[in-house]
């Protein structure tokens, strides 16, 4: 026993003080604890404990404060917040499927109604907590379709969500051309939406999309997230392998120095033919008017006002003629060094 602490005695037994108070204060802690009954209430004190150390009650951290709900997901908009996020992901793999830019008018019918669509039999627009948003019921016996972008294509990409009433009930999918003369496709349905994806070649213009519930279905149909793209046509033509790609022209080289305006002769055809420039190449050092010209006529070739290079090339291409005998020769409005070559083909 500590110094000057009075001693007690019970039933002829010393009693520590400092013990008994520990005894005490432990049966207290025991009593607490039988109050919790279960295992499952020990783990919901855990669970509590741990958020409460994350995420005090007082913080303003709302993503955290949500650890809190999610054993409490039993409202409809929660569960519809969970979907959307599904269906973000649904429309980006259609995205990635596709392309170019789509052929139709609304295609995931966020106006809350038919634009850009008609419609023929029962359809209408509905939601459900897999979309989000919006989605087309289309009843036995019913279509929805849409006139769409006209374009020449290889291959025609339709991508959409559907599901359906009744397991196995089917949607017909009809692409009209315009030369009326159509392609179907047929998918089996479940109760829950799945993402569908078809190709078309016909490589020809399209104007019409149709989604079609045969009157052989025993319930409605749910259509949603179309994308409707396509291929351009495109053309690839092959040289053969042992062509042989001929070579057009000759290099003639020139160099002028003048010391004053005037104009030097650089090529004269042979006897009795017309010189035609199919490229060329020059370049002036001083800044002075410099023309690539025919001699007689003065037409130019071409020219430069100022100190510079200028250089073309023509073959395959109309290219500047001179008449029969006709020269060319460089002109300079004043003193200049002028280099260079053009290629002539005499006609």
């Amino acid at each position: 026993m500590s110094e000057g602490w009075p001693d007690f005695w019970i039933r002829g037994k010393k009693i520590d003080l400092i013990d008994l108070i520990n005894t005490v204060n432990l049966i207290k802690k025991i009593e607490e604890i039988e109050t919790i009954t279960n295992i499952s209430t020990i783990d919901r004190v855990n669970t509590v404990g741990t958020i409460e150390k994350i995420n005090p009650t007082e913080t303003e951290n709302v993503v955290i404060d949500r650890i809190a709900k999610i054993d409490e997901v039993t409202s409809l908009d929660t569960i519809n917040t969970i979907n959307t996020i599904q269906k973000i992901k649904n429309i980006n793999e259609m995205q990635a499927s596709i392309s170019v830019p789509s052929l139709i008018k609304n295609p995931d019918f966020e106006t809350g109604d038919f634009t850009g669509w008609r419609t023929a039999g029962t359809v209408e627009i509905t939601t459900d907590a897999y979309i989000g948003q919006y989605a087309a019921k289309i009843h036995p016996g019913s279509s929805l379709y849409q006139k769409t972008v006209l374009v020449t294509a290889k291959n025609i990409y339709v991508v959409f969500s559907a599901k359906s009433d009744v397991e196995n009930d089917e949607v017909s999918l009809r692409i009209t051309y315009m030369d009326d003369t159509v392609d179907t496709q047929t998918f089996a349905l479940s109760l829950g939406y799945a993402l569908f994806k078809a190709i078309f070649s016909p490589s020809k213009a399209i104007r019409r999309i149709d989604f079609r519930a045969p009157s052989y279905n025993s319930g409605a149909i749910y259509i949603d997230n179309i994308r409707v793209g396509y291929m351009p046509e495109i053309n690839v033509y092959q040289a053969e392998k042992d062509r042989t790609i001929s070579r057009e022209g000759t290099i003639t080289h020139f160099s002028v120095s003048a010391t004053a305006a005037g104009s030097t002769t650089i090529y004269t055809p042979s006897s009795g033919k017309k010189a035609k420039v199919l490229a060329w190449n020059f370049y002036v050092d001083a800044d002075v008017v410099c023309e690539l010209r025919f001699s007689t006529s003065g037409n130019v070739i071409a020219g430069l006002s100022s100190k510079g290079a200028t250089a073309m090339n023509l073959i395959g291409l109309d290219a500047p003629t001179g008449d029969t005998d006709e020269t060319i020769e460089i002109y300079v409005s004043d003193a200049a060094n002028v280099k260079g070559w053009i290629n002539i083909v005499e006609v």
